[in-house]
């Protein structure tokens, strides 16, 4: 039996902010560069209406250190990644203290030992849990530890694994950098936490929605296309404007041999679970496999009201297309993009 998703969980911090509110509070920031400043209009382009963060406009304003920054990354990874499982938990009918392996995927803050260290005691989950942290595999985080959770429950078919992203994308925000990235992350990112119960056997039978396939990709020289770059004032972020390019060009052969492999084609998905990289990515993916927009509205409507959480985006997209209810039978494509630079795709079957 294929492993299953029996449920997702989500949570979002308090401070809301709308596209017009973040374009105004940061205007002034960047207009100390007229090249900063005429690419404003990003903010209009980025198809994001609001979007929530750990902290209020006051905070990023008075320029945090990283120290700072990376204490108050901490603390919401901890209480919004508690939350999240809790969600996940009481919507597949199960306790925390039932979660024998958790797998904690982040890349906007760094701390040893990792977040799920404390979401043990926070959760109280059991003494003996299995812990596997992720770092650095950015936007494809959800995908990449969804994909690791199904390996570990074929091996261990008993196992209830709890795979949690969180991400606080605005903790990066640096107001000393006027490069044209940074407009594009300010415009684009959000924050907030998502967590996914991944179970085999008996525990799973007709559960949720069936892990049937991963596939990763990672392109020849490109690690240069996405990342950080760690400086004295944290992390910087790298963001190549050939990523839509990229993914236009390669995404609709790559996605057609991962569906052949196992007798399928595009026109066989009737669910797309994508990752909101940016209006111009979701466009370039939708004209490459030659889909209809709408058959991505789950992933356009989560970037109009979140915009991008990184590697908590697909779990956040992929509780709505569960929410709808597929009817048995029909199977769901979901992709995400990250460093490296990669691409990570898996196989649904309802």
């Amino acid at each position: 039996m294929d492993p299953r998703i029996l449920s997702v969980g989500t949570a979002l911090p308090p401070h809301v902010y709308t596209q017009e509110v973040v374009k105004a509070r940061t205007a002034a920031v960047f207009a100390r560069s007229s090249e900063t400043a005429d690419l404003l209009s990003i903010f209009d382009n980025a198809g994001v209406l609001r979007r929530h963060f750990v902290r209020d406009a006051d905070f990023y304003l008075a320029k945090p250190g990283f120290r700072e920054r990376n204490r108050v990354y901490l603390e919401e990874a901890v209480r919004l990644g508690a939350e999240a499982v809790r969600n996940a938990c009481a919507r597949a009918a199960v306790e925390p203290r039932e979660v024998g392996h958790i797998i904690f995927v982040s890349t906007t803050g760094v701390a040893t030992p990792s977040p799920d260290a404390f979401l043990v005691g926070e959760l109280g989950l059991r003494q003996d849990v299995l812990r596997t942290p992720l770092f650095g595999v950015g936007c494809a985080g959800g995908a990449v530890a969804l994909s690791r959770a199904a390996s570990f429950a074929r091996l261990d078919p008993g196992a209830l694994i709890a795979v949690v992203a969180f991400e606080a994308c605005s903790l990066t925000f640096l107001q000393d950098d006027l490069t044209p990235k940074n407009v594009v992350a300010t415009a684009l990112f959000g924050d907030g936490a998502a967590a996914a119960l991944v179970a085999g056997g008996e525990l799973a039978a007709g559960r949720g929605a069936a892990l049937v396939a991963s596939h990763s990709h990672l392109f020849p020289r490109t690690p240069d296309y996405m990342g950080w770059e760690v400086s004295e004032h944290g992390l910087e972020l790298v963001l190549s404007p050939r990523v839509p390019v990229l993914v236009g060009a390669e995404l609709p052969g790559l996605a057609r041999a991962f569906l052949a492999r196992r007798g399928l084609k595009v026109g066989d998905i009737s669910r797309f679970v994508f990752h909101p990289g940016g209006p111009r990515i979701l466009e370039a993916v939708a004209a490459g496999l030659g889909v209809a927009r709408e058959a991505l509205a789950p992933t356009w409507n989560f970037l109009a009201n979140h915009g991008n959480l990184s590697s908590a985006s697909l779990l956040f997209v992929l509780e709505t297309v569960l929410a709808a209810g597929p009817s048995a039978g029909e199977r769901g494509l979901a992709v995400a993009f990250g460093p490296g630079f990669a691409a990570e795709m898996l196989l649904l079957n309802w």
